[in-house]
């Protein structure tokens, strides 16, 4: 399910996939995201009980991908303080948002980028 989500919807890439992981990325970098099934198969983390886990994570979009070929996509998706937000297969949300440089960006929760 997550995979299609990130092939089919996204565009994404399949780099290297095995039993229990799938890794994914754009433009032949090595991953820019990777799903798994070894824990948790069925209830990410629950955040208001205490849980520890992905909360959120963004995905700064680099020039050439038209914001609206995205939200057309994502039909779920909600615009908000000019982000992009959808909910993946888990539900954890991911925040698309413009890139400021030439290429993009991935952010986690914690801040530190993941260059794309």
């Amino acid at each position: 399910q997550a995979q299609r989500f990130y092939v089919e919807r996204l565009g994404f890439d399949v780099i290297h996939s095995a039993p229990q992981a799938t890794f994914m990325s754009l433009a032949g970098y090595h991953h820019h995201v990777a799903v798994n099934n070894w824990h948790r198969k069925r209830h990410p983390a629950a955040p208001e009980a205490g849980g520890i886990g992905l909360l959120w994570y963004e995905i700064r979009l680099p020039d050439s991908v038209d914001p609206s070929i995205l939200a057309s996509a994502l039909p779920e998706a909600q615009s908000t303080n000019g982000a992009l937000t959808a909910p993946d297969p888990s539900g954890i949300p991911i925040r698309f948002v413009a890139a400021r440089a030439p290429s993009a960006s991935v952010y986690g929760c914690s801040g530190k980028p993941d260059r794309m």
